[in-house]
């Protein structure tokens, strides 16, 4: 199968997960815009957790790179559900693919639509299939990634990204990814140590907290990621 047909096959088995009842629906997820994607200078990933889509006892049953996909940065803007989240990881996606451009010189998004276009050259998955509400239950999150692990390991395998961006994801997959992360662990910064990664020749894993966390300024949320995949390119990366 070409990657077209790996990412129907995907969004089907996204489909087919059970669900608490008829009304709440799973949210299909995975690379944005394959045609972009597959072009990008580096292929990146982003990892949350769930979408925030239950209202009134239903939600789900949409994919969300087709909504992004099919969006500009204006019209997405309009939801505010999600638009901090978006719009910290368009930032570090277009500093990511054009030259490791520091926060303080990143183009204004709601001024130029480069910076969400670039975030449409990215996957992004959540755990947790099934949506939820505005604040994550972390056992149910752990639960998923249990009953999701399979399919989502598939998403990796298939999407085979350069660097893997985990908004406090990662802790999940440690045991089921070639981590090491006793000896291999970085910080960006050794006080704060908000921003952790693992550098090795053919993909970079950065832990991240997740991009709504509201303790964490945007300036350091995205220089701190911006500069460990800096780091790997010029010290690591194959």
């Amino acid at each position: 199968m070409n990657i077209n047909e790996k990412c129907k096959n995907i969004e089907q088995q996204i489909r087919e997960l059970k669900t608490p009842n008829n009304k709440i629906l799973p949210i299909r997820d995975g690379i944005i815009c394959i045609e972009k994607y597959v072009t990008a200078k580096y292929k990146i990933l982003w990892i949350l957790k769930e979408s925030n889509d239950v209202e009134n006892g239903e939600g789900g049953g949409w994919s969300l790179t087709e909504e992004i996909c099919n969006k500009s940065w204006t019209e997405q803007s309009k939801y505010k559900g999600g638009r901090t989240a978006l719009r910290r990881m368009s930032y570090c996606s277009y500093s990511i693919l054009n030259n490791f451009i520091s926060y303080h010189d990143l183009p204004n998004i709601g001024q130029s639509e480069d910076v969400f276009e670039a975030f449409k050259q990215t996957a992004y998955i959540n755990i947790k299939k099934i949506p939820g509400n505005s604040v994550a239950d972390e056992k149910l999150i752990h639960q998923a990634y249990i009953e999701n692990k399979e399919l989502l390991l598939q998403q990796i395998e298939t999407y085979n990204p350069d660097i893997i961006i985990a908004g406090n994801t990662l802790q999940y997959f440690f045991c089921d990814l070639p981590i090491d992360e006793d000896n291999d662990k970085k910080y960006f910064d050794d006080k704060t140590k908000n921003t952790s990664y693992y550098s090795y020749p053919n993909r970079l894993y950065i832990h991240a907290w997740h991009p709504s966390y509201f303790r964490i300024s945007e300036k350091v949320f995205c220089n701190e990621i911006i500069m460990a995949a800096k780091d790997w390119v010029i010290k690591y990366k194959k």
